[in-house]
């Protein structure tokens, strides 16, 4: 990858830091379960979501979930389902609410 060698070659590139750099500290199929079980029942505590998908990942010796990116999501997705206002979901998202 031609990033990757300007990174170690290249002085002005030394500090990039790109999308691509580290993998996503959740995965699709994490997002998906997520949606799927806020979806589905609406009153479940999102920590026996986060404990379940921690218990996953210690069975495949992959790294702990952070809780604070497990509640980010879990956010975002509570947002999407329950919202009202289509059209300002962006901005309902970054908690942005006075739009005059």
């Amino acid at each position: 990858m031609r990033i990757t060698k300007w990174i170690k070659e290249e002085p002005d590139f030394f500090n990039l830091i790109y999308l691509g750099k580290s993998p996503p500290s959740i995965t699709l199929d994490e997002f998906i379960e997520i949606k799927d079980r806020i979806q589905s029942n609406p009153l479940e505590l999102k920590k026996h979501i986060l404990s379940d998908i921690k218990d996953k990942r210690e069975l495949r010796n992959e790294d702990t979930l952070s809780t604070a990116t497990f509640y980010r999501r879990a956010n975002q997705v509570e947002l999407s389902l329950f919202s009202n206002n289509e059209c300002y979901r962006w901005f309902s998202e970054r908690k942005i609410t006075n739009l005059s």
